[in-house]
């Protein structure tokens, strides 16, 4: 994994505060997050991105050194165009009103637009304001980097690469793989193909369901577990699982000990995505030591092992690609756990102590020199 330009050490004086908006409670990427900032000096609050100068979450923020700024478009979108403008003009003079008043602002993209955006370019031209008033801009990889650039257009100066850590640690050790088996009532001899939480549009199951049905092969499963997003894609998911008996549906929220069950029984995880900049996904596969059918966009190959991923053509046909991909899985049976602890292996050395340390660096190098560590404060 790449490691940040700056490394630090937890400052000695008082802690550091920081404001996280949005913070999602359920989220576990920003609860390890801020565990990890916690053991470098770093205190964590949520905010409300329609409270940033209000009472009820104002408060916060002014206590703050940084706002960090998360995912954005429940700041920044609204159901007709008229109301996105307003809302999105209200948030980003939030924003130039915090930054008058001396506060540094600091901004992760972790999509370059939402997933199901209906006004992509408006949305755009709203993420580049946000960029232009950023101090800092981190993405999780180089590639994500280069095209976090293109789309904003802010300064390479403003950029900082701070890798997604692993899952390691986060979830309960995985029962042996047979044991999984059959705690889920999955046959010990088929080759499983897990696709594994939320289910909306942009993560592909309807190609992925398509790709199946081109498959002679019986002796595969796809299972797919996770929540659907509404009632229409768990219809499409339940009828599918009717007419074909290889996919077994399990819809629901799943708790963590079932995610190492799951990741267990599993042969292969398959992430079918449409578009996508970062995911958490193929950190959460690697960590389980799994090989991963991916589509081939750089910025999920970055973090990952080449020798650990099938990779689907995302100019081609998403069944057929995806036919392939799936073929090449079972052709490659018996190379499936050996491409699994290549990635392990790959993301095994940055874990949140390492992303909180990089990301807590990012925070000091923008305030006085108070609240560096000794050994910044030296160069």
């Amino acid at each position: 994994m790449p490691t940040p330009a700056i490394q630090t050490e937890q400052a000695t004086d008082s802690p550091l505060q920081v404001a996280f908006c949005p913070y999602f409670e359920d989220n576990p990427y920003q609860g390890s997050l801020a565990a990890a900032l916690e053991k470098q000096g770093v205190h964590v609050e949520g905010v409300r991105p329609t409270t940033l100068i209000a009472s009820r979450g104002g408060s916060a923020v002014q206590q703050a050194d940084i706002l960090h700024l998360h995912w954005l478009d429940h700041a920044l979108l609204a159901n007709s165009l008229s109301k996105t403008f307003s809302k999105g003009c209200v948030f980003l003079l939030q924003l130039a009103w915090l930054k008058l008043r001396g506060k540094r602002v600091v901004w992760t993209v972790h999509n370059l637009t939402s997933h199901e955006s209906k006004r992509p370019q408006t949305e755009l031209r709203l993420l580049r304001r946000v960029a232009s008033v950023a101090d800092r801009v981190l993405v999780h990889s180089n590639a994500a980097g280069k095209l976090a650039q293109q789309q904003y257009k802010f300064p390479t100066a403003k950029l900082r690469v701070v890798p997604h850590a692993n899952y390691i640690d986060d979830y309960p050790a995985a029962p042996p793989r047979d044991n999984a088996r059959r705690a889920i009532g999955v046959p010990q001899d088929e080759l499983v193909f897990l696709f594994l939480g939320a289910i909306r549009p942009y993560k592909g199951l309807e190609a992925l369901l398509s790709a199946l049905r081109t498959l002679p092969d019986a002796g595969i499963r796809v299972l797919i577990v996770g929540k659907p997003l509404n009632s229409s894609i768990d219809e499409t998911l339940r009828a599918a699982a009717e007419r074909d008996g290889r996919v077994d549906y399990r819809p629901g929220f799943v708790p963590d000990e079932e995610v190492s069950t799951y990741m267990s029984a599993a042969d292969v995880v398959v992430l079918p995505y449409r578009r996508v900049l970062t995911s958490g996904s193929t950190l959460l596969a690697a960590s389980f030591a799994k090989p991963i059918i991916v589509p081939n966009v750089e910025s999920i190959k970055e973090g990952l092992d080449p020798e650990g991923i099938i990779v689907f053509d995302t100019d081609q046909d998403p069944t057929l690609a995806l036919a392939d991909a799936m073929t090449t899985a079972i052709q490659q049976r018996m190379e499936l756990a050996h491409m699994g602890q290549r990635n392990f292996d790959r993301v095994v050395a940055w874990g949140w102590t390492e992303m909180g340390a990089a990301t807590a660096a990012v925070y000091r190098e923008l305030l006085p020199s108070s609240h560096r560590s000794t050994e910044q404060a030296e160069r």
